[in-house]
């Protein structure tokens, strides 16, 4: 699936071997919404609490052995709008980067109360300089064979 899913009802719960599950609950600032990633997704100890830091590591995940990782969003529109957009480019740029391979299946759940928001940050990144770029290289890195991770 690897994709940006919402739900209508007030929380997701999934209970599986062969799925990671983590949970992240109202986060009002770039540092809560990290460590609490952090917390919950088991980072390795090396995480540097920065995006550019969480952006790789969503686009590696080799501690996890689940199959499937989702990650459950409920009141991340709390954040300071520009985390979230920095946040929601990440996310979409995990997206892209896991659909061609096999390792895991990624999928970020959000309420649908937080639908049009997420949406629009979304639409914005996409057509934004950066988001081309990144869209630019993950189909160089495809073509040539090469897994997508730590792309500048």
């Amino acid at each position: 699936m690897n994709d940006i899913e919402f739900f209508k009802i007030n929380n997701v719960n999934v209970v599986s071997d062969d799925v990671f599950f983590a949970d992240i609950k109202n986060v009002h600032s770039e540092k809560e919404l990290l460590s609490e990633l952090n917390e919950k997704l088991s980072f390795p100890s090396y995480f540097g609490y920065n995006w550019d830091a969480l952006w790789d590591l969503y686009c590696d995940f080799y501690w996890v052995t689940q199959h499937n990782i989702f990650i459950n969003h409920q009141g991340v529109t709390a954040l300071p709008e520009d985390d979230l957009y920095i946040y929601i480019g990440i996310v979409v740029d995990t997206c892209k980067s896991w659909r061609e391979y096999p390792e895991h299946n990624i999928s970020f759940f959000f309420p649908t109360s937080e639908r049009d928001t997420i949406l629009r940050l979304k639409k914005e990144y996409e057509l934004s300089p950066k988001g081309k770029i990144i869209e630019k290289e993950l189909s160089e890195r495809k073509l040539r064979g090469l897994f997508p991770f730590n792309i500048k």
